[in-house]
C-alpha cells in the first residue's frame, strides 16, 4: 500500500510539472493584463476622488471649503496621471458665467477672452495655446450646463503622452464631471441652508457654528475677537403702524447697511447674522473693542441718515440701537460672549435707544446721537 501511495504521488508530481510546462504565455495576453489592470486602478483612483467629494458635501458646512479641498483632490488625481498643471470650476453659462474657485497654476489666457470658444458647448472643448492645452468640460444638470471645468495642460507634458492617454484624460473628466456637478448644485442647497432669505445674511445657526469656530481661532492665537449685537428700536411700531410688508422692507435696507460697511470688496465669508426677528449680529476676527466701536458707529449712523420708503407715499426714520462685547480668557463658548454683548445691547434700549454702548466686563464707551 506504502508502495503504491508513493508511486501515485511520484506519477500525479511529474505529471503536473509536465502540464505547467505546456502552459504559454504570449507577450500580448502580459499586455492584456496589464493594460486591464491600469484600467482597474484608473477606476479605482477616480472613484475614490468621487467618493472624496462626496464626503465633503456631506460633511463639510463651509462652501468655500468644499470647492477648496474638491478641487485639490481632482488636482491630484489629475497630476499624478496626466501631469496637468491646473483647474478651474466656473459656474453658469451663456453671458452669465463667473470663476468659483481654481487651483494650481494661472491659466495662460484670460477667460473673458476665450468664453466664446466653449460657451454653451455640450461636448469637451479644446483651447490651444503654444504653451498648453486647456480642456473645458461642460458640467450639466437634469440635461441643463451649469458651468465648466477647466483642465490645463502644459504643452511639453502632452508630447510625452501615450497614444491613447489623451482619449483617457477626456473620458476620466467625462465621469468626474458627475461629482462636479453636484458641487454647483450643492451652492444653492448651502446657500440656503445659511442664508436668511429675506435678509440675505446668515442665520442664527450658521451664527453659533461660526462664532464657536472664531472664540477657538481666537484662543489658539491670542488674537482678539468683538461680537456685536444690534436692534432695530421701535420695530413692533413699525409693524404696528405700516404694516409687516413695511416692517421687511426696513429689516432688509437695514441689512444692506450692514453688509455695504463690514463686507470688503469681493469677501465671501459671512460675518453679518440676523440673529432673530429684528435683531442682528456681526462677528469681528481680529479687532478689538475701539474697531467694534467704530464699525458699529458708522452702521448706526448710515441708518439714521437713511429714508426708509415703506410705502409709495410714506418714508420713516429708523434707528438702531448696538451692544459690543470682546473676547477674554473667560469667553470659551459662544454663549458667554452673546450675554455680554445683550446685556450692552439693552442697556443701550435702555437708556434712549439709537447708541452704541460696550459691555462692563470691557470698558465704558458710549456715543449717543
Amino acid at each position: 500500500g506504502l508502495f503504491v501511495l508513493i508511486e501515485f504521488s511520484v506519477y500525479f508530481t511529474f505529471n503536473a510539472f509536465d502540464q505547467r510546462r505546456k502552459v504559454e504565455i504570449s507577450p500580448d495576453s502580459i499586455d492584456s493584463l496589464l493594460k486591464r489592470i491600469y484600467e482597474k486602478d484608473e477606476m479605482i483612483n477616480r472613484l475614490s476622488a468621487e467618493r472624496e467629494i462626496i464626503l465633503q458635501l456631506s460633511s463639510e458646512q463651509d462652501y468655500q471649503n468644499i470647492l477648496e479641498k474638491s478641487l485639490g483632490v481632482l488636482l491630484d488625481l489629475l497630476k499624478e496621471e496626466y501631469g496637468v498643471a491646473s483647474v478651474v470650476l466656473l459656474k453658469g453659462t451663456g453671458n452669465n458665467i463667473h470663476y468659483l474657485k481654481g487651483l494650481g497654476e494661472p491659466l495662460p489666457f484670460q477667460l473673458d477672452e476665450r468664453m466664446s470658444y466653449f460657451v454653451d458647448s455640450t461636448r469637451i472643448t479644446e483651447v490651444a495655446d503654444p504653451s498648453s492645452l486647456t480642456l473645458v468640460v461642460p458640467l450639466a444638470s437634469d440635461r441643463q450646463i451649469i458651468g465648466y471645468f477647466l483642465v490645463m495642460v502644459r504643452s511639453e507634458r502632452i508630447k510625452s503622452f501615450k497614444a491613447d492617454n489623451f482619449d483617457k484624460l477626456k473620458l476620466q473628466l467625462v465621469e468626474l464631471s458627475k461629482a462636479l456637478s453636484l458641487i454647483l448644485k450643492a451652492e444653492g442647497l448651502y446657500i440656503e441652508s445659511i442664508e436668511d432669505p429675506l435678509t440675505g445674511l446668515a442665520t442664527k445657526r450658521y451664527f453659533f457654528k461660526q462664532l464657536g469656530d472664531y472664540i477657538g481661532l481666537a484662543k489658539r492665537h491670542g488674537a482678539k475677537l468683538c461680537l456685536v449685537m444690534a436692534d432695530i428700536d421701535n420695530f413692533k411700531k413699525i409693524n404696528d403702524t405700516y404694516g409687516h410688508l413695511a416692517g421687511d422692507i426696513v429689516l432688509k435696507t437695514v441689512a444692506e447697511i450692514f453688509k455695504k460697511n463690514i463686507m470688503r470688496r469681493g469677501d465671501i465669508a459671512y460675518n453679518a447674522y440676523r440673529y432673530g426677528g429684528e435683531e442682528l449680529a456681526i462677528v469681528l476676527p481680529r479687532t478689538g473693542v475701539q474697531g467694534a466701536f467704530k464699525v458699529a458707529e458708522k452702521i448706526r449712523k448710515a441708518i439714521e441718515n437713511m429714508e426708509f420708503v415703506v410705502t409709495d407715499k410714506v418714508k420713516i426714520a429708523v434707528t438702531c440701537s448696538f451692544g459690543i462685547a470682546e473676547n477674554d480668557d473667560e469667553c470659551d463658548a459662544p454663549e458667554i460672549l452673546i450675554k455680554r454683548a445683550d446685556t450692552a445691547l439693552y442697556e443701550a434700549k435702555n437708556s434712549g435707544k439709537n447708541m452704541v454702548l460696550v459691555s462692563r466686563k470691557n470698558q465704558t464707551l458710549r456715543q449717543q446721537a
